[in-house]
């Protein structure tokens, strides 16, 4: 099982990289059964977690009012945040610099 963000995280990474269903399924399952545990154990910890990896405080807040505190919920939306940050690295990380290129043809 999960313990913390940073897991979470090289999970998504090593999964998704290329996403499909069962390997998002795969990942969203160990972030339910820690969401679960801190439902069930430390609900601070679940705090904390939402916010390190910046879930977005309207979506928690609408769950709260419903009062529907749903561990599948809950994952899908940290689930879901971390992917949108992932996505958003990929498309906006430079290129590397090819070093066998002369410095004439680089511009």
């Amino acid at each position: 099982m999960l313990d913390n963000e940073i897991e979470i995280n090289n999970l998504c990474q090593q999964h998704l990289l290329a996403p499909n269903t069962v390997q998002y399924n795969f990942v969203l399952a160990n972030i339910e059964a820690l969401v679960e545990k801190y439902l069930q154990q430390n609900f601070m910890a679940l705090v904390q977690l939402l916010y390190r990896v910046d879930v977005s405080e309207k979506r928690i807040t609408q769950i709260a009012e419903n009062k529907i505190l749903d561990a599948h919920i809950i994952a899908t939306l940290i689930l879901d945040r971390i992917l949108f940050k992932l996505q958003n690295k990929k498309e906006n990380t430079l290129p590397k610099q090819d070093d066998h290129v002369n410095d004439a043809d680089k511009w």
